[in-house]
């Protein structure tokens, strides 16, 4: 879940103009130090687009607005954080001495600018060069009037076990699921039709090739998406719906299970889905993370999370207008941060209304809102439900203890929580967010193979 509080060829007559990477780096001090980095796309002289990685906060490839861009400076805006970056070129523009404004503060940034852009080491990518058939499909949302480009992966021969629509966690995601340099969703793909499933993953929409608005849309609208991507499977294999299935990750799992509350299916894989309620599970997650910001768990146990326990309840009361909403937290915070330390202040800065807005949009509202409880009491299709011990972003024991309570009758269902797996399914000893991109493993081959054989288990 990737919402934070900090709240990140072109031919011109004569001359062929390639495109290239460049990368401005640097760390903003709020309470603690955190990593900021502008990746710049040219089509050269000038930016074609930019975007924005900071790993301590979750958040990579944000999508920035170029305001100005000239040979001695450049101003970045940051819509969706309310961010603006004013930054002044020095040293034959080996760095760039600027200010980072947010929220009504002004901090100074030093971005310094690299050229590094070795492809990371994924021995896990799949061979170009495969036996099974691969088709790149339009998946026809007719409701919201949305078409999701997406490609459809089908075992070579005649028998086709079953077939899985995979469904992406949060942020604009690609069908691939691709972070830093990792394609989990590719991994996966590969890995199950090479062992008799038919695949298909599609890019969010609003995203890459696929039509409609990402930033209005809410959990329910990208529900309406996996319906559209489950009667086009349906369409193209051949099989009903008790031979299809679902495997969301993160938030794809909670979007997977509004679809199956309506829609029994032969089977759901949650990979790192929350259980509990988003507001226990948001506030979790930030005390897992506590270390990161300065704040001791003490000063969060005592006085955040009773701050946070209140700001959520706002966030998620629907009957309550934008300007409402906004009000209440700002006195909430107003109140509250009277007893917290600088860098709690800095990380829970809910004082304004520019802080608060990305937190009363439709669709963080809806989201914050959402107990999975309404839905998983309901829900009838055999389920696999896989947690990593050291992810830091959805914890695995609240959320297993509740997939436990609601899943406990059907026998064909399994809960198991894997020893030393991240968010991702990375092998780790700590599960630090930094370490995504370093780990050269993708998704786990013990995870791979669980998913395998218990889907063999389901269809025998």
């Amino acid at each position: 879940m990737k919402k934070t509080f900090f709240t990140i060829l072109f031919f011109i007559p004569f001359i062929l103009h390639a495109q290239f990477m460049d990368f401005w780096t640097g760390k903003i001090n709020v309470g603690s130090e955190i990593t900021v980095e502008f990746n710049v796309t040219y089509e050269w002289p000038n930016p074609k687009f930019v975007t924005l990685d900071c790993p301590e906060q979750y958040t990579w490839d944000l999508e920035c607005k170029v305001l100005k861009w000239s040979k001695d400076s450049f101003n970045i805006a940051i819509p969706a954080a309310g961010v603006k970056f004013f930054g002044k070129k020095e040293h034959h523009d080996s760095v760039a001495v600027g200010i980072w404004m947010q929220g009504g503060l002004e901090i100074p940034l030093t971005l310094t600018r690299s050229y590094d852009n070795i492809e990371p080491v994924r021995p896990q990518n799949p061979p170009l060069e495969h036996d099974y058939i691969e088709e790149n499909v339009n998946i026809i949302n007719a409701k919201d009037s949305v078409i999701l480009y997406g490609t459809l992966t089908i075992p070579a021969g005649f028998y086709m076990r079953g077939c899985a629509v995979l469904v992406s966690g949060s942020g604009k995601q690609d069908k691939e699921e691709t972070m830093v340099g990792h394609k989990p969703f590719w991994v996966i793909a590969d890995y199950l039709t090479r062992n008799g499933y038919a695949v298909l993953r599609f890019d969010d929409r609003g995203s890459y090739r696929s039509s409609g608005n990402f930033e209005t849309s809410t959990i329910y609208d990208f529900a309406n998406d996996v319906n559209a991507a489950l009667d086009l499977a349906k369409e193209r294999t051949g099989l009903s719906d008790n031979k299809l299935g679902l495997i969301g990750h993160s938030e794809g799992s909670m979007v997977s299970q509004i679809v199956l509350k309506e829609r029994p299916l032969g089977f759901f894989i949650s990979l790192a889905g929350p259980a509990a309620p988003i507001k226990d599970m948001m506030i979790r997650q930030n005390r897992d993370l506590c270390d990161w910001f300065g704040i001791t768990t003490k000063e969060f146990d005592k006085t955040i999370t009773p701050f946070l326990k209140k700001v959520f309840k706002v966030i998620g009361d629907l009957s309550l207008d934008s300007v409402a909403a906004t009000e209440k937290i700002i006195k909430l915070y107003n109140k509250s941060s009277k007893k917290f330390s600088e860098a709690a202040k800095a990380r829970f800065s809910l004082g304004t209304p520019e802080n608060v807005a990305p937190w009363i949009t439709k669709s963080t509202r809806t989201f914050i809102a959402y107990d999975p409880a309404s839905s998983l009491s309901a829900i009838q299709t055999p389920m696999l439900a896989l947690n990593g011990t050291v992810d830091k972003q959805v914890n695995s024991q609240l959320n297993l203890t509740v997939f436990k309570k609601y899943l406990g009758n059907n026998l064909k269902n399994e809960i198991k929580e894997l020893e030393n797996k991240n968010h991702l399914f990375q092998t780790s000893t700590t599960g630090d967010i930094t370490e995504y991109g370093k780990l050269e493993e993708t998704f786990s081959p013990d995870a791979l193979v669980i998913i395998r054989d218990w889907l063999k288990k389901v269809f025998p």
